[in-house]
């Protein structure tokens, strides 16, 4: 307990020597002043207790131009009943592939998957989308600042770069997943629950032509505490280590690699690919 709050503590420290040392480059403009705007669909499973962070992240998706698929786990809160396409309990992924099957209008499309207990601290979502969208990315997340409850320190910021090519990208809190990207996510194995496990099948369906992709310029914080709110907590982790046996991995931080990067103030690596098209 006394080295958790210790380690808590220097993350805290961390995070404000961050905050204080890296200001926001011209890379952290809203995307509505760079290229045309940004259409598609958010997807989200939330709890009425934590509405107020899904109040935000509702409203600066449809800024962008994204529409929005909520499914609420208990109440349906008011402010997000237009939203909110289902209520009840579930699966987290049975619901997000439920939500995903609603909202998908086109093969073009990307998608914004989120859960209901972060917010971002440093760049905006449009900003995260956009930068994204610009790398190329199959599948990419914006990097927590060391203070957040992330499950791997591979996920923290690296103020350094604008952005990382990687082999791995958690399942939550947020991700955005390419269209060429999307058969290999939706629809999600049935009995997944929480998604412990499921980045082992994408990092094995990723081609090597192909990368995801943290973005270090864009931050956030996630509040939740890891595993508090699973009920089946325990058959999430042997649900993991079951996924980590097939593939003769011991430990799923073995995946999580940066293949290259994009030094802050520095061109984008031109090997990287710019991917045009829609958001939608």
């Amino acid at each position: 307990m006394a080295y958790r709050r210790a380690r808590a503590a220097v993350y805290r420290v961390q995070t404000n020597l961050y905050a204080k040392s890296f200001s926001p480059d011209r890379n952290l403009l809203p995307v509505q002043t760079r290229g045309q705007p940004l259409t598609g669909y958010m997807i989200a499973v939330y709890r009425a207790r934590n509405a107020a962070y899904v109040e935000r992240l509702v409203r600066e998706a449809e800024e962008t131009g994204l529409r929005v698929g909520l499914w609420a786990l208990d109440t349906i809160v008011p402010s997000l009943q237009s939203v909110t396409l289902g209520s009840g309990q579930g699966a987290r992924s049975d619901l997000l592939t439920t939500l995903d099957q609603r909202m998908r209008e086109s093969a073009e499309s990307f998608v914004l998957v989120a859960d209901d207990d972060f917010e971002f601290v440093r760049g905006t979502l449009a900003s995260f989308l956009q930068l994204s969208v610009k790398c190329g990315f199959m599948l990419s997340q914006p990097a927590h600042i060391p203070s957040s409850n992330s499950s791997y320190g591979f996920n923290r910021c690296r103020p350094w770069f604008t952005a990382r090519a990687t082999t791995f990208v958690e399942c939550g809190p947020i991700f955005l997943v390419h269209p060429r990207f999307h058969s290999r996510i939706f629809p999600m194995p049935e009995g997944f629950g929480m998604g412990w496990g499921l980045e082992l099948r994408w990092f094995s369906s990723l081609l090597p032509t192909e990368r995801f992709g943290i973005v270090d310029s864009v931050w956030i914080t996630h509040h939740g505490i890891i595993g508090a709110d699973y009920h089946g907590f325990q058959s999430e982790v042997n649900r993991l280590d079951h996924e980590l046996h097939g593939l003769e991995i011991s430990d799923i931080r073995k995946i999580c690699k940066t293949t290259s990067v994009w030094r802050r103030h520095r061109p984008i690596p031109a090997n990287w690919a710019l991917t045009k098209g829609t958001v939608g």
